[in-house]
């Protein structure tokens, strides 16, 4: 008896529902999602967060829902498909605790390329003002003192110096999706 397995997974879309570019309702993600066989899919915020179910590898998975979003939104985004131990260890090695005041200036910027730190040093050295930043893997731990939206280390800047696509979260809201993690299954 051949048993299916499937894993959680943590999908986050980059762009959707910001600065009112890449709408899309949730509720009509979550049934695209479920009719192409994704099980359990459920959205958290309305920025692309996607908790779900799949018997997918990661990469497999990550074809899928980029394919959904392209076929039933008109919509190119990409999809980093994460599972819930990634993002936990994600924030569980962010350098910058002590500095921030508030959990919404500490980033996690995923980039879908590995780069080892002299690339990335040399090339977001030159973009720094006050924030701080460490790379590990491939993501870029960011604390921007005066907020995300001031700094000049954005997905955009990233993606044209590293040509790699790259999705950004604060940690407040990393710490909802992994609550909403527990509750999923």
């Amino acid at each position: 008896m051949n048993q299916t397995v499937y894993h959680n997974y943590i999908i986050l879309l980059k762009g959707i529902n910001v600065g009112g570019k890449n709408t899309m309702k949730m509720e009509s993600l979550r049934e695209s999602l479920s009719r192409k066989g994704l099980k359990n899919v459920k959205t958290v915020i309305q920025s692309g967060n996607i908790l779900l179910n799949s018997c997918l590898t990661k990469n497999e998975l990550k074809v899928c829902i980029e394919a959904v979003i392209s076929s039933d939104f008109s919509i190119d985004t990409k999809a980093f498909v994460l599972q819930p131990h990634e993002l936990q260890n994600a924030i569980e090695n962010i350098p910058f605790y002590s500095s921030a005041t508030d959990e919404k200036n500490l980033n996690l910027t995923f980039v879908d390329k590995t780069f080892n730190e002299d690339e990335w040093t040399g090339i977001i050295s030159n973009a720094l003002s006050k924030e701080k930043f460490v790379i590990k893997n491939q993501i870029l731990y960011l604390y921007t003192p005066e907020g995300y939206h001031k700094s000049r280390l954005n997905t955009q800047f990233i993606e044209s110096k590293l040509k790699s696509n790259a999705t950004n979260r604060n940690l407040k809201t990393i710490k909802k999706i992994l609550d909403h993690v527990s509750q999923h299954n």
